[in-house]
């Protein structure tokens, strides 16, 4: 009983940490550094960093990623946005799948789709995704996405996400190539 009640606050203390690190780096949102990156590569980075958890989960990585020219972006800011992405993702996806990244140049932006195959997301939920609180998840604080969108208007882009149940979702990513 009393082992029980402990592994009952040791959780709660870990949820509670989860979310003031979330909450510390959604009020801490400072003008990235921006400097002329290369957008593809850290596609392959991050998909390369997560690499045992796609194989734990059964799920494959595409990438596709046409000529991108260097454009300046805060590489850590936006390494943060693809793992949260990709994390979800791979929640979306218990049974294994695809998880399909490709990048590229239409007109003055640099547009990137993070397409899976997984569980998808009801209608209800989808307005609400960029909530601050709102989470479908047991563990969730809320604020992932909240984040990611701070991240990507302060990078003067925008981010949504479409999806249908069972028939996976697709998240759209457009960084302007100059931020001006």
């Amino acid at each position: 009983e009393a082992g029980h009640k402990l592994h009952l606050i040791h959780e709660e203390v870990q949820r509670l940490e989860k979310f003031l690190s979330d909450l510390s780096s959604f009020t801490r949102s400072a003008p990235g550094q921006k400097t002329p990156g290369d957008v593809a590569a850290l596609i392959r980075e991050v998909g390369d960093l997560m690499q045992d958890s796609f194989k734990e989960k059964g799920v494959i990585l595409r990438v596709q990623a046409e000529e991108i020219p260097l454009f300046p972006f805060d590489a850590g800011q936006i390494r943060q946005v693809l793992v949260n992405i990709f994390k979800n993702a791979l929640e979306a996806m218990p049974q294994g799948g695809e998880l399909a990244v490709t990048a590229q140049v239409k007109e003055n932006l640099v547009e990137l789709t993070i397409r899976d195959t997984g569980q998808g997301i009801a209608p209800e939920h989808l307005q609400q995704l960029f909530t601050p609180f709102f989470s479908t998840k047991e563990k969730g604080t809320g604020l992932g996405l909240v984040i990611c969108r701070g991240i990507i208007e302060q990078h003067r882009g925008d981010i949504r996400i479409d999806s249908q149940p069972e028939r996976g979702a697709t998240c759209t990513i457009r960084l302007p190539l100059d931020p001006g």
